[in-house]
């Protein structure tokens, strides 16, 4: 295996570790935003789905029954 990391091609010392560090921090912030991305798409997809719903569903009660659960108990304070 070659021990060839020298990404940049830059061979002093201080300079070398500089430019990595930039390019790792770069690449790092290139994939911050690319996820950042995906996720506010997604949410506009969401609101736009969301969007082209009736009204009438987006108020309508839940079709299970069931899906609550009522507590009947007596919450006096004595």
């Amino acid at each position: 295996m070659s021990d060839n990391d020298n990404i940049l091609g830059i061979s002093s010392g201080k300079s070398r570790l500089t430019a990595d560090a930039l390019v790792l921090t770069m690449k790092g912030a290139g994939f911050g935003l690319a996820i950042c991305t995906v996720l506010v798409v997604i949410g506009i997809i969401l609101t736009t789905i969301a969007g082209l719903l009736p009204e009438d569903s987006k108020f309508a009660p839940a079709p299970m029954e069931g899906h609550m659960i009522e507590i009947n108990a007596d919450t006096r304070v004595v």
